[in-house]
């Protein structure tokens, strides 16, 4: 009898905890437990178990090597063309790996699809002041208007052709002095591969 199943046959070796820390089914322990080796794989996939386990329990590799090799001439069937290799926990199979290029395509057109549609409609602004981002025309009773919010990182802003200050996450914040009546703002957002948004706000100081 093998050296490896005589351990495996031993009554305080845990099946369960040795699948797990080998990475060998517990079915195939099982069957080396009960002398079920009609039913096992191919020897070269058996070898490939058996050194997983040697590995595990610490077993000398030459002697498991002549270990298996007995093993084999008496119990093991060679491989031929109809035979599987055993199943990989840790590989994806085939339909699996096609659901994944097939989603990855998907994934790629639409970052490709959101990158283009950005590049035409050009850099994005958004305010702190709701009306400034629904409306074009505001009216207000203060003569200083806060004009804050927030652009994509890595672009400029102008206000009336004057470059603004923005911060390293794209925020800004503008002071303006309002004259009495109707203000015209020129707001410009120019990314760094050239495309740029011209906004212009009016704003009527009451």
């Amino acid at each position: 009898m093998s050296d490896l199943i005589k351990i495996l046959k031993e009554k305080d070796i845990d099946l369960k905890k040795l699948s797990k820390h080998s990475g060998v089914p517990l079915g195939f322990l099982k069957k080396l437990q009960n002398d079920d080796f009609k039913s096992l794989p191919p020897y070269p996939y058996v070898r490939g178990y058996f050194f997983r386990l040697a590995n595990t329990l610490r077993m000398d590799k030459e002697k498991i090597e002549e270990d298996f090799k007995r093993f084999k001439k008496i119990n093991l069937k060679t491989s031929g063309k109809n035979d599987k290799l055993p199943n990989n926990r840790f590989s994806l199979n085939k339909l699996y790996k096609k659901r994944y290029l097939i989603f990855l395509s998907i994934v790629v057109i639409i970052l490709v699809f959101l990158y283009l549609f950005k590049s035409f409609t050009g850099p994005s602004i958004y305010f702190d002041n709701p009306s400034l981002n629904s409306k074009k025309l505001i009216f207000v009773s203060n003569s200083l208007l806060d004009l804050s919010g927030k652009i994509p990182q890595n672009c400029l802003l102008y206000l009336n052709n004057r470059k603004v200050l923005v911060g390293a996450k794209g925020k800004f914040d503008e002071k303006i002095n309002l004259e009495q009546g109707l203000n015209t703002l020129n707001i410009k957002i120019k990314s760094l591969f050239g495309r740029q948004k011209n906004i212009i706000k009016q704003v009527f100081l009451k």
